[in-house]
């Protein structure tokens, strides 16, 4: 291949193949950089977060003000202009000497960058600060690690007495959480050193599932105790210092002659009350911002609650600011620029880096080791292509033998090489080459299937007059009999997640029967999938529990988080009340976790004083079984009064 600059700063490109030997050329654009900000600092000529003049890629935001209500607001400083910024860049490589280049950049905080070559390229609105890298392991990971682990918010258990505390009860909800399969786990440990650093997956599932439940469980739990802590604290302080005024005037000194100086006033409560509710406005806002596809009306809302957000946490945590919470004041025009970040963040590429860096190079260099990634890659893209062909092909009579063996193992290679084999696991592997084929299995319908097809059918579209075959109404004289034969599926594929129907003996889980749907403009939320999905246009039937007794969930639905709290091991059926036992896959809306609680009772909970390291502990009282869901929606849709119809 040979490129080169044409005029007007395009990139021509000459690839040679077999067929054309002189080659073909190809104009390639560079439409956005998007990486973390220190190597987009160093791709565009941009100061990074320790510049103090304008140490932000978009606006001209000075460092000094990166503590300040006006440093997290949004559209609070001038946008920066991109020609400007390449103006710029040229001056700095036309300086001669380095004094007088770092007292340029030290000015107007500009380097140059090779890219300023492209007349078109604008670098102030073409550059992306990677919302992997920006939201989930800077705003998400510095909520947690540097806001609640570090400043001991979230206590690890007692040193002598082994006595749990607040991280040890979040793993204990961790560990009852169920869940898809594709949502990723986080250490048993996470919180202590042995959990070791999380990745940006695991870090989304704490922000966007786990932690919205269990962080406010926790303040709930812990939170009136970690006040009554401070105010004993509080009032052991003022004693004391009454003493030491006491003694002062008395004209007492110390040791050394010096007076005696007041003892450090204790410091806010550990748990400050407006802690959690401000971390489920950061949930809300990344349940939009972090959605495949977002609804522009909602944006607003998303400012909204990040706005909200951001000053709280500037009001409780100001040590712990970064500049990641002023970059992400930029994430509502990147989004009108670019669409959802599922288009342009750089999970894939770290994935890919993750398993890059887990090769044994054995010292090979010189490009070796680079080309022969590349044929093996090439190599596994020929092969999936050929295996998913292979496996998309329709089965006909005229099939021969050897075409239909042929055809078998393509499929069961395709399904084995899903996310589920890849992590090595033997059951999942034999569990994917059981699933290698959802052709589904004809049988005849049964009769009570039959009577739920002919009140669908007669409910919704009763001019064509569905009659049975075996029990033909006496009043109608249709001939549209519907048909006795049904095709029974083992899942449905929703929004680009399988969903599998539990099964009373146990060998598939409810966590991938968990749904949310929604019929005639009511959203359900828990329901358990228990048959299979039957017809050609994928039908749910007779499948479907409902959680009864829903419980008061008021502050959850502020945040329009998906949050319920339902009675424990309670349901509703589906042929008495709720939406009707015949349910079009069309309704499902996403899957949804579920966690199994022990509640406190408040009447019967009491606190002591633990004498080991001076805090307060929950004494444990009779506990209440709930369940607490919370929904799994990936993508924005809006659905009419009447799904059924």
């Amino acid at each position: 291949m040979e490129a080169k600059m044409g005029s007007g700063g395009r990139g021509d490109v000459r690839r040679r193949n077999g067929s054309e030997p002189d080659g073909r050329r190809v104009r390639v654009i560079l439409v956005a950089v998007c990486c973390d900000h220190p190597a987009l600092c160093r791709m565009c000529g941009f100061g990074d977060h320790g510049t103090k003049k304008r140490f932000c890629s978009r606006c001209h935001a000075p460092l000094d003000k990166l503590h300040t209500e006006e440093g997290l607001t949004f559209n609070a400083f001038p946008a920066r202009d991109g020609q400007e910024h390449s103006r710029e860049a040229q001056e700095y490589a036309e300086l001669d000497t380095k004094q007088q280049r770092d007292a340029f950049f030290a000015e107007h905080a500009t380097r140059y960058f090779e890219l300023s070559r492209l007349p078109y390229f604008d670098a102030v609105k073409m550059t992306i600060v990677d919302p992997m890298h920006n939201i989930l392991l800077g705003v998400v990971k510095t909520q947690w690690y540097d806001a609640w682990i570090q400043t001991k918010t979230l206590r690890p258990e007692t040193s002598a007495l082994k006595t749990p505390r607040e991280l040890d009860d979040i793993h204990e909800y961790l560990n009852a959480f169920e869940m898809p399969d594709w949502v990723a786990r986080v250490p048993n440990d996470v919180g202590y050193p042995a959990g070791g650093s999380l990745t940006s997956d695991e870090w989304k599932a704490m922000a966007m599932v786990y932690c919205p439940i269990v962080i406010s469980l926790i303040w709930e739990e812990w939170g009136q105790a970690a006040e009554e802590e401070y105010v004993r604290k509080l009032e052991q302080w003022e004693i004391k210092e009454a003493r030491r005024v006491k003694r002062v005037s008395r004209g007492k000194r110390l040791a050394d002659g010096s007076t005696e100086k007041p003892a450090p006033r204790p410091a806010k409560p550990r748990m400050h009350s407006a802690d959690a509710d401000n971390f489920l406005s950061l949930a809300a806002a990344l349940k939009i911002l972090l959605a495949r596809s977002i609804e522009l009306e909602e944006l607003p809302r998303a400012q909204e609650l990040l706005q909200t957000y951001l000053l709280g946490f500037l009001k409780l945590h100001p040590g712990q600011v970064k500049p990641n919470f002023h970059y992400i004041t930029h994430i509502i025009d990147q989004i009108l620029d670019y669409g959802p970040v599922y288009g342009f963040w750089t999970f894939i590429f770290e994935r890919l880096n993750k398993m890059l860096k887990s090769y044994r190079v054995n010292n090979h260099g010189g490009g070796e080791l680079e080309v022969t990634f590349f044929r093996e890659y090439q190599r596994e893209i020929r092969m999936r292509t050929m295996v998913s062909v292979l496996s998309a092909t329709e089965m006909t009579e005229q099939m021969s033998g050897e075409n239909t063996t042929l055809r078998a193992c393509a499929r069961l290679m395709h399904a084995t090489s899903s996310e589920a084999a890849v992590r090595g696991t033997v059951a999942s592997m034999i569990q994917e080459a059981d699933e290698a084929s959802n052709e589904g299995t004809r049988k005849d319908m049964l009769p009570e299937v039959q009577e739920l097809f002919l009140h669908y059918y007669d409910t919704n579209f009763p001019a064509a007059e569905v009659v049975s075959r075996t029990t033909p109404s006496a009043t109608s004289t249709s001939t549209n009999f519907l048909n006795d034969k049904v095709v029974y599926h083992d899942y449905a594929i929703v929004a680009g997640r399988r969903i599998k129907p539990s099964s009373p003996s146990g060998s598939q889980r409810a966590s991938n029967s968990l749904i949310q749907l929604r019929v005639d403009g009511t959203w359900h939320q828990d329901w358990i999938l228990t048959q299979r999905f039957c017809g050609n246009t994928y039908f749910v039937y007779a499948g479907l529990s409902h959680c009864a007794a829903a419980l008061s969930t008021r502050i959850f639905g502020i945040f329009k988080l998906e949050v319920k709290f339902w009675a424990h091991d309670q349901y509703l059926n589906p042929y008495i009340s709720g939406p009707p036992a015949l349910i079009p896959v069309s309704a499902v809306i996403a899957q949804a976790a579920r966690i199994t609680l022990s509640k406190y009772p408040r009447d019967q909970t009491t606190i002591e004083y633990n004498n080991e390291d001076g805090s307060y502990l929950r004494r444990e009282g009779q506990r209440e079984q709930i369940w607490a869901t919370i929904g799994l929606t990936r993508v924005r849709v809006k659905f009419a009064s009447n799904l059924m119809g």
